[in-house]
């Protein structure tokens, strides 16, 4: 079993992303004219993103 003393954290490491991959959600973003879950997901993704980064960005 591991034990709290035996986990350790890995460095968050930044990951490109390329504009290919977001047009593809944009895409999906409606369905009948509602918001597509992917669309959902992709906001709170990106929303996540845009909070971590900063905090761990070298360049």
């Amino acid at each position: 079993m591991a034990t709290k003393k035996s986990i350790k954290r890995l460095p968050l490491i930044q990951v490109p992303v390329e504009k290919n991959f977001l047009d593809d959600f944009d895409e999906l973003r409606e369905y009948e004219g509602k918001p597509s879950r992917v669309a959902l997901a992709r906001k709170i993704i990106m929303q996540h993103l845009k909070d971590a980064l900063p905090k761990y960005r070298t360049t």
